[in-house]
């Protein structure tokens, strides 16, 4: 399951609550056999926040391209595209798009680009970082790059900055040099000029005529002596700019205020919503005359009004089926249209559209799901719209709630997910998460079984999955988990040194250590709280068993884990590593000076790189020691449950279904869950990687990996290698163990026991007794 590594843990009293609420079932909607309560203000929530899209015809030869800037003038709408080099145009191009505000005569024209710089070269390029329209003109900062070598990728350092300004027709009017470290911004002026803002709190605007003549240097921190955290600058009316800004000495609150240039002089300063930080977003407007600001962030557009603090949702993507978390301009037309450039999470090209707001009672009625997560994925989304648009009886309404964290409430998003789980159950699709305490959910009967599901549907019921990769997340002989794909961890070491081998014990790892020269290193540099973690992924499901209740920490394996952490340094002193580590530190493996190597494999081309890379030889996959057999384990990318109890449990699996289909299976980015897809994907690894450019043409290349401080040509695995590791794969019959709770408890007393305070029997026998019971608490 998804982990968010950033996240702290639930306390215990708030999960046991969320049970305890879940086993009356949040009242009378939930009791057993009847829906949960979220279908009913989802419905109407799935016909608000909607906009129609007019999507416009552009050009096919755009292709790779983005659009830098966006500005509306005498009823027109003028952008400037950048289009990114290729194979066929190695050198960037940009564009300049001019169209009549209703959508109708679309051109665009090439802007001319000067490549006479001082000692221009072959190994000088040009790039631009900022763009401003301005009265009738363009104005941009052009960079001319020097480069460390020939290949573009190469590292760079800018030569020169010069302010360039062109017409609307894209021909070059004139340039200046600057003689500035960076820029920033690039802001216009009223008076059809330019202004380059530069610094970091202390902010520096230096303005420019439209001929380019220098006019006069203003220090904004100068005119707000309070002013701390700029975060933007744009454009206001009637020449003013808004600036957002964060107050360090007002518990890190967000603020937005307004600086007349011309009279030197700011405005009343307002608090901006938590949100607007800690969600933050794509694009910023000053608004109309009901609102200060108008902005996009990756669910939609928002505004917040003259006089208030509160954001306001104008427009849902999802509910506009627009497939998009990147709107990154957006030009107000009146109170219920505007012109928007987003880029295409699905096609993956940038479009533009004319959006007009639509009535509620213009939607089509169709049955509400609701699919809620703490986070959900750009895909999924992107799947989501698609969804919407094709199917004729099903729309799925999104629930996002990491938009509830503030800046002080980190898990404020949690902690709403499940007080609405305790109060109407499960919504219909649900993303699995580590936080979440989903064996309550399967005690609780919550859970519809996906083995049930599968078995009936006429596609899937035939198609042969990874039936160990399910077996490893099942739960008392069923399956609640839709997994799609998967990774595998385990430790590695040489064969020559730990044998053919898939597993080993405690005892039989500290006879290996014993029989190495003194100084060797058993897994790297691993602290000794940093292995009782590592030993709780691996193994923890050895030591806890969530449907009997019983726990396994007193045994013998579990102490001598301890007995070994407490062998390891409480924290790593780099500097006794010396000067040349991070050079050396890929060939410790080679030269025998560390054993073992954590391995997390969601590509089996990966698996190369320890055969022929870091230990330049035959490895085994043996394992973390484990007194159960196989010391590896599965981990599992993104995860869906299905309420037992939605009313609409048909819909709900012909969302989720798509996920094991073939046709998406071929997608995955990692170990696909499809037997047939993953062992074709498996033998890529015995064959050269590629790339393939935009016409489809496939090119091959060397794969390499730096060693020792060298880049080393690997080459590809044998058949037999593949097939090896395959069949290790498929022999793996745990998951990856993730209890933050129970984490928490075996920290805090293991902490005494690396502080010598207790033994490591004393300690098994609290963490057991004290596990034990919070596992049948929440039972």
């Amino acid at each position: 399951m998804i982990r968010h590594g950033l996240r702290r843990i639930i306390c215990a009293g708030l999960v046991l609550t969320t049970l305890l609420g879940l086993a009356a079932c949040g009242g009378e909607k939930t009791v057993e056999g009847e829906s949960s309560g979220w279908g009913e203000d989802n419905t109407a929530l799935a016909k608000e926040f909607v906009y129609t899209e007019q999507m416009l015809e552009l050009p096919e030869t755009l292709g790779n391209a983005s659009v830098q800037q966006v500005t509306r003038m005498d009823s027109n709408i003028y952008a400037v595209w950048e289009i990114y080099g290729n194979e066929e145009m190695p050198e960037s191009k940009c564009r300049v798009m001019s169209m009549r505000e209703d959508g109708s005569d679309i051109q665009f024209k090439d802007v001319q680009i000067s490549y006479e710089a001082e000692a221009f070269n072959e190994h000088t390029y040009v790039g631009f970082t900022q763009f401003a329209f301005s009265g009738d003109k363009l104005f941009g900062i052009k960079e001319h790059y020097a480069l460390a070598d020939a290949e573009p990728a190469g590292s760079a350092d800018a030569i020169e900055r010069i302010l360039c300004c062109w017409d609307l027709e894209g021909s070059l009017v004139w340039e200046k040099n600057l003689e500035l470290e960076g820029v920033w911004k690039l802001l216009s002026n009223a008076d059809g000029g330019v202004s380059i803002v530069s610094g970091g709190n202390s902010v520096e605007i230096e303005a420019f005529t439209a001929k380019g003549e220098f006019k006069e240097r203003i220090s904004l921190s100068t005119i707000d002596r309070t002013l701390s955290g700029l975060n933007d600058l744009f454009v206001g009316k009637e020449g003013t700019l808004l600036y957002t800004y964060v107050d360090e000495k007002k518990d890190s609150t967000m603020w937005l205020n307004v600086v007349d240039l011309s009279k030197k002089t700011i405005g009343e300063a307002k608090q901006l919503p938590d949100s607007f930080r800690s969600q933050g977003y794509r694009s910023i407007v000053a608004g109309d005359a009901q609102t200060d600001v108008v902005y996009t962030t990756p669910t939609g557009v928002y505004a917040i009004g003259k006089g208030e603090t509160a954001e306001h949702l104008w427009m849902s993507f999802i509910n506009s089926d627009v497939p998009t978390t990147n709107m990154n301009h957006i030009v107000l037309l009146d109170e219920t249209q505007f012109i928007g450039f987003y880029f295409d999470d699905y096609y993956h090209t940038q479009k533009v559209s004319i959006f007009t707001k639509t009535n509620s009672d213009e939607v089509t009625d169709k049955t509400v799901l609701v699919l809620a997560g703490y986070y959900v994925p750009q895909e999924v989304k992107s799947r989501v719209v698609q969804f919407n648009k094709t199917n004729p009886a099903y729309r799925i309404v999104i629930k996002e709630y990491h938009t509830y964290d503030t800046m002080e409430d980190g898990m404020a998003g949690y902690n709403r997910l499940n007080m609405d789980i305790m109060q109407r159950g499960l919504p219909d699709i649900l993303i699995a998460d580590s936080y979440f305490p989903i064996s309550g959910y399967i005690s609780k009967g919550l859970l519809a079984d996906i083995d049930e599901l599968i078995a009936a549907d006429e596609e899937l019921s035939k198609t042969e999955f990874m039936d160990n990769v399910f077996d490893a997340y099942r739960v008392g002989g069923k399956l609640y988990y839709v997994t799609p794909s998967f990774s595998v961890k385990t430790l590695v070491g040489k064969t020559s040194l730990v044998g053919e081998r898939t597993s080993w014990t405690m005892e039989e790892m500290m006879e290996l250590m014993a029989s190495m020269p003194e100084g060797t290193q058993m897994i790297g540099e691993l602290t000794g709280s940093g292995f009782v973690e590592m030993m709780m992924q691996y193994c923890g499901n050895d030591f806890v068993d969530v449907e009997t209740g019983k726990c396994n920490f007193n045994s013998e394996n579990f102490i001598a884990m301890l007995e070994y952490a407490r062998k390891l340094p409480e924290d790593i002193d780099w500097s006794d590593y010396g000067d040349d580590y991070w050079e050396t530190q890929d060939s410790q493996y080679r030269e025998n000076r560390t054993l073992l190597a954590e391995c997390e494999v969601s590509n089996v081309r990966y698996v190369n790189d320890y055969i022929n890379g870091y230990f330049g030889e035959e490895i085994s996959y043996i394992g973390f020691p484990s007194a159960t057999g196989n010391g590896a384990v599965v981990e599992a990318g993104e995860q869906y449950l299905i309420s037992a109890r939605s009313e609409n449990i048909e819909g709900a699996w012909e969302f989720v279904r798509y996920y094991l289909t073939e046709e998406y299976q071929k997608e995955v980015l990692m170990l696909p869950v499809n037997k047939d897809v993953f062992l074709e994907r498996a033998m890529e690894a015995t064959r050269n990687p590629y790339t393939i450019d935009s016409n489809g043409d496939k090119t091959e290349y060397e794969y390499k990996l730096s060693i020792g401080g060298e880049s080393v040509v690997l080459p590809n695995m044998t058949e037999e290698q593949v097939n090896e590791f395959v069949e290790f794969v498929e022999n793996i019959d745990k998951c990856v163990y993730y209890d933050e709770d129970i984490e928490a408890i075996i920290n805090e007393e293991v902490a005494s026991f690396l502080a010598d305070q207790k033994s490591a029997a004393e300690v098994a026998k609290i963490i057991q007794s004290r596990v034990e019971l919070y596992v049948n608490e929440n039972r």
